[in-house]
């Protein structure tokens, strides 16, 4: 019967569901609602959900005599157990007794277990209100089975009166002659007694009805029953919750033949209640909404009694004028009971429009059947059930249910998941669910409102936390978890995230808890222990006086101020920095960096991005003015704090789950990535920098915030009290392991820090690179040493127990230096990280590594890298030094422009001397010259030079379809000439010998075989040298580069040029989005197109700004400030559009094109 469920779960496929997200980030239909869940949900995780609600029920109604204490594998039971007898009140608990006990004392503590009377088991009812497939109500078939035969059992032993039944259910014993018959009328029972389920997928309820019939089948096989002597089963429990049939004639023709008419009216109110049913399924409080209707047409009819009575001291015709009402009250008798039946009135009269229907009027039997299967959904929905199961739909609800939920929810998460689990609260009778869910609410702040109806309502009894890959190939950390109404003091929590192997664990845990044996992993917490957190997030590994100290500390926030995110504009407003001019990379220049988050980086991380802030950011706020016009300039939604930009602080990435912070300078602008944290004073930036490192934050912020560290986390994070002496004690190492960490960095040209002198005079102080793989690894022992004298003075003021400290360094682990890996990298020659990194970093381990025994079995196995070429063709372009170089070079060419000739002249001048140096290698011209190409070099150049979702080459090797001839052009030194001079200084010149060499072979009467291939190889190369030189004068003809477009615009009209794939075919859709003018602010697109451009700047501001015709297309005027519709009589600037003819905007686009300026 699995077998289904795992069917429907990949019945659609995971392309169909990646372009469902890509199309839409919330579904759009009950469909994709419906295809984006379908998550097969663990067998183990079924079991434990279903052990400890419906097992435990019956477990408790018999005072654990029943043989599920042995077939529940999963069923949570303490060692110390006290079932009440009916009226008998448990012990007063001391909490504060409870405070001193430890863990382990904590389990073995007495559980008084109410006294719960024995039901008969056709009134035990459960419910999956999202069951997919049915996985839940399988499982509880097996459960219930047992049920029923221990029921037959305990009303023969205790009589029929001790289970309680309502009245149309007659004892079990007077129900069938004998076990028998009662026996094989067990399946029949469940199906049509005991599980319920909804869904919105009707491929689904089709799938589950099937496997429980399956079910009863395979039941009944076991018993030895015959097919033929088998029960029928007439009806089942599982719903399809879709909206009732809309064929709107069938419906006014049924309402029509109902009288009193007010009962038609009734059934074409509930037909549109039901219009959302699809989308919300059981979130759809169908049952509140027919009662709310019925009640307001009874008060109306209450009403119309009245106002009938008052009429009748009136003369005809002189009564006051009535008012008038929704409802139709004609030919309904006073008799207001015909209230309290009107919904079965309702059903009956369907059932007999089907019935009278011809047989051969199918459309007639189907709207009426279809509508019967709607008032199913809603009988459910009226239910009250023992159990609630489930593995709800998580997210964002499907776009049309939006508007009903957050109305109907208001006070709760908008999570499909919440708002499922407190539906689940009203539908069960004492709010007794099992559910695996995201596990989300545990410790964001934007659930923190259902947190506290949990700990209002003292809900939870066991948690399994178990992380990420549970749920098949859902991205989502899950939990499972059971609720009821109870009056525990301690909540019980579990963390399996790091357990690999959970379902074994969790048998053995469960089998070690009964015998009062506790895991490290097992946490007993006093729940209002979380209300001392700001937000009540469920850190439960947290000890009590560790609570305390939270709430009683200082936070981050009362030394900090106005912390968060900065600017968050398209990314076409970013580039990174070796794009643009470096002059503007100052602060308040054009350029300012845009901290953004990245990799584990603690301390010190190169801002690779940048952010277009010409004239103080107007260029992107009149961008957002016109993309959200409804937000009426308002541009916050995009740019916000703007008063803190160009302000020394600290930053962070907000998506982490290994939090790290990073000294922040002051030419930047947070972004929305990048959060930033402004201390009041700039003296404690340095101690606060660290204590942000320390592994406790880290851990801390873990517990209590998830992978999305939002400023609010931070704001919120508890500070020890430090003196003085202490601060700068942390200050101090903060600021030393700052600079160490930034020598890692100087090493790369990417990075910010880069700085050729002090590169190269580091480089020289080692004879070898095992000399510098030692100065790395003494530069890391340095930095680790530091940082555990940091962890030292901090954690000795924070109320943490020995093994909470084990903890947090199990969960942090050692300090990693990506950076520092990379160093290694690149000096030993792999593609791949050092395969020893973290050998000294972990100042716990005793093992040390001496590089003077360096073999290579200690690395991956070496492939050439280019570091050093990227170093000296830097050189040779003018980048670090200042050269008289035109920034372009050819390759092959015995010429003072050949590049391999001037790169391997500047391999003797820097590096003399180092020959045994690991990074020198390549110092043959040969190698030099085979590297840069056939690509090798420009492959690793790309991906240097490529970071933040942007590639920025800056040295671009232009070549002939076979590589056979390359032009190497520096980004920085382009012009409108460098085009022409690539032709007339390069490709002429090669031209004129390769044409020259042919005329000499063709001259010749007779030629050997190898001229005879030279001749092919000559003429292949003119045909290829004459298209190169033909595309290049091509393009010269309207190509003006400018910096500020980024590389790929800038490159984008020499694709053709450009072998290398991947790249041609970005640069080609970028030059294709040219054309069609989605890239119309870039100067590029202005040089090529300026009629269409810059007539987009008389209605376009941004563009003008963008154009730096700004002041000949807009200015600024007085309008008055209307508030409401209303003149405030006040006034405002505001720029608007000149008031120009078609005539004029001709004319004024052609003197700036002629001039090439602006107007004004």
């Amino acid at each position: 019967d699995e077998t289904i469920g795992w069917i429907y779960q990949y019945f659609n496929s995971q392309e169909e569901r990646k372009k469902m997200r890509a199309e839409s980030q919330a579904p759009r239909n009950s469909r994709e609602l419906a295809v984006r869940n379908q998550f097969f949900t663990p067998r183990y995780v079924v079991e434990f959900l279903t052990d400890n609600t419906l097992g435990r029920i019956w477990y408790e109604m018999t005072q654990g005599k029943t043989s599920l204490v042995g077939s529940c594998r999963y069923l949570v039971r303490r060692p110390n157990e006290i079932f009440l007898a009916k009226g008998e009140e448990a012990p007063d608990t001391d909490a504060e007794a409870h405070e001193s006990l430890s863990q382990e004392e904590l389990l073995k503590q007495p559980v008084y277990i109410p006294f719960r009377a024995l039901k008969d088991p056709r009134n035990i009812r459960m419910l999956d209100p999202a069951c997919g497939s049915m996985h839940f109500g399988l499982y509880a078939f097996d459960l219930f089975e047992k049920i029923y035969e221990e029921a037959w059992q305990l009303e023969t032993e205790l009589g029929p009166n001790k289970l309680e039944r309502p009245k149309k259910f007659k004892p079990l014993q007077d129900s069938f002659a004998d076990f028998a018959e009662f026996q094989k009328a067990i399946p029949k029972l469940i199906i049509e007694h005991n599980i319920h389920g909804v869904d919105i997928d009707p491929r689904a309820v089709q799938i589950a009805g099937l496997s429980l019939w399956q079910r009863a089948h395979r039941a009944w096989h076991q018993m030895g029953v015959k097919p033929g002597d088998r029960p029928g089963i007439k009806k089942s429990n599982i719903v399809c919750a879709e909206p009732m049939p809309g064929e709107k004639e069938m419906l006014k023709e049924f309402t029509s033949t109902l009288h009193p008419p007010v009962l038609g009216q009734l059934v074409e109110t509930i037909f549109d209640k039901m219009e959302l049913a699809g989308e919300a399924g059981t979130l759809l409080k169908i049952e509140e909404e027919i009662a709310s209707t019925i009640s307001m047409a009874k008060d109306e009819f209450n009403q119309e009694i009245l106002r009938s009575k008052e009429e009748e001291g009136f003369l005809p015709g002189m009564a006051p004028k009535r008012q008038p009402t929704l409802f139709d009250f004609a030919e309904l008798p006073d008799d207001t009971n015909f209230w309290d039946t009107a919904e079965k009135r309702i059903l009956n009269e369907l059932k007999n429009y089907a019935d009278r229907a011809e047989s051969d009027d199918g459309q007639k039997r189907l709207f009426a059947q279809d509508a019967a299967k709607g008032f199913a959904f809603i009988d459910l929905c009226r239910k009250r059930f023992d159990v609630v199961l489930m593995n709800p739909p998580f997210g964002a609800p499907a776009d049309s249910a939006k508007g009903y939920l957050k109305k109907t929810y208001a006070n709760h998460v908008q999570d499909l998941y919440c708002l499922f689990i407190e539906r689940g609260m009203k539908m069960s009778l004492s709010s007794n669910i099992g559910a695996i869910t995201s596990s989300s609410f545990l410790k964001y702040n934007d659930y923190s409102s259902f947190r506290k109806c949990l700990l209002n309502k003292n809900l939870i009894d066991e948690l399994l936390d178990l992380g990420w890959g549970v749920l098949d190939d859902a991205y989502v950390s899950a939990a499972a978890y059971v609720l009821s109404q109870s009056d525990t003091i301690h909540w019980v929590f579990t963390d399996y995230k790091r357990i690999e192997k959970k379902e074994e664990q969790l048998l053995s845990d469960i089998f070690a808890i009964h015998k009062g044996n506790k895991n490290p992993y097992l946490y007993f917490v006093e729940h209002q222990l979380f209300n001392k957190i700001d937000s009540s997030p469920f850190c439960y590994s947290f000890p009590a006086d560790f609570f305390k100290w939270v709430e009683t500390s200082k936070k981050l926030i009362d030394l900090t101020e106005n912390n968060g995110i900065g600017a968050g504009p398209h990314n076409f407003f970013f580039r990174l920095h070796w794009e643009v001019d470096k002059r503007d990379l100052k602060v308040h220049g054009r350029w300012p960096m845009l901290p953004n988050g990245g990799q584990f980086s603690p301390y010190y991380r190169s801002n690779n991005l940048v952010i277009d802030w010409r004239q103080k950011g107007e260029f992107i706020k009149e961008h957002l003015r016109k993309k959200y016009p409804y937000l009426k300039g308002n541009v916050g939604i995009k740019i916000q704090r703007e008063d803190m930009y160009f302000r020394e602080g600290i930053t962070y990435g907000k998506k982490t789950d290994r939090y790290n912070a990073q000294y922040m300078p002051r030419n930047c602008i947070p972004s929305f990535e990048g959060i930033a944290i402004y201390p009041k004073d700039n003296n404690d930036i340095m101690w606060i920098l660290a204590y942000l490192n320390t592994r406790f934050v880290a851990y801390y912020l873990n517990l209590t915030s998830g992978l999305h560290k939002n400023s609010i986390y931070l704001d919120r994070l508890p500070l020890p009290d430090l003196n003085d002496s202490k601060k700068n004690e942390l200050a101090n190492r903060g600021r030393e392991i700052f600079k160490l960490t930034k020598t890692f960095n100087m090493l790369f040209e990417t990075d910010n820090s880069y700085n050729r002198e002090a590169v190269i005079s580091q480089i020289k102080n080692f004879d070898s690179f095992k000399s510098l793989l030692l100065w790395i690894s003494q530069t890391e022992l340095k930095i680790a040493t530091l940082n555990e004298e940091i962890e030292n003075i901090t954690i000795a003021d924070i109320p943490i127990a020995e093994n909470i400290k084990n903890e947090i360094y199990e969960d942090q682990g050692s300090l990693y230096f990506e950076n520092a890996n990379d160093v290694k990298r690149q000096a030993l020659g792999t593609p791949k990280n050092f395969g020893i990194s973290d050998l000294l970093a972990d100042m716990k381990s005793e093992q040390k590594f001496e590089f003077s025994n360096f073999t290579s079995k200690y690395c991956i196995p070496a492939e050439k890298i280019f570091w050093l070429q990227q170093y000296l063709l830097s050189l040779a372009l003018g980048v670090w030094v200042d050269r008289e170089t035109k920034g372009i070079y050819s390759l092959g060419d015995d010429t003072e422009n050949s590049l391999d000739i001037t790169l391997s002249n500047l391999l003797d001048m820097e590096f003399k001397g180092l020959k045994d140096f690991k990074l020198l290698e390549i110092d043959d011209r040969e190698s030099i010259s085979k590297n840069l190409t056939n690509n090798k070099f420009f492959e690793y150049h790309y991906r240097e030079y490529s970071a933040s979702n942007r590639n920025a080459p800056i040295y671009w090797p232009l070549q002939t379809p076979s590589r056979s001839y390359t032009i190497w052009v520096y980004y920085h030194r382009l012009t409108a000439q460098t085009l022409y001079t690539c032709v007339n200084d390069f490709v002429d010149p090669k031209l004129k010998v390769v044409t020259e060499d042919l005329t000499d072979l063709h001259n010749k009467s007779t030629r050997s075989s190898t001229e005879e291939k030279d001749l092919a190889k000559l003429t292949d190369l003119e045909a290829e040298l004459k298209d190169f030189r033909d595309e290049l004068l091509r393009i010269a003809k309207f190509w003006k580069p400018n910096l500020n477009d980024g590389v790929q615009i800038t490159a984008a009209p020499l694709w053709k040029l450009f072998q290398r794939r991947q790249w041609q075919k970005k640069l080609k859709e970028t030059w294709e989005n040219l054309e069609k003018g989605e890239y119309d602010w870039a100067h590029l697109a202005c040089s090529i197109w300026p009629e269409r451009v810059l007539e987009k700047c008389h209605t376009d501001r941004s563009l003008a700004i963008a154009h730096d015709v700004e002041d000949d297309f807009w200015e600024e005027i007085e309008v008055p400030v209307i508030r409401r519709g209303k003149d405030t009589e006040k006034t405002k600037q505001e720029w608007q559009p000149r008031k120009l003819s078609e005539t004029q905007v001709r004319d004024l686009i052609r003197q700036i094109i002629e001039t090439g300026q602006s107007s004004r």
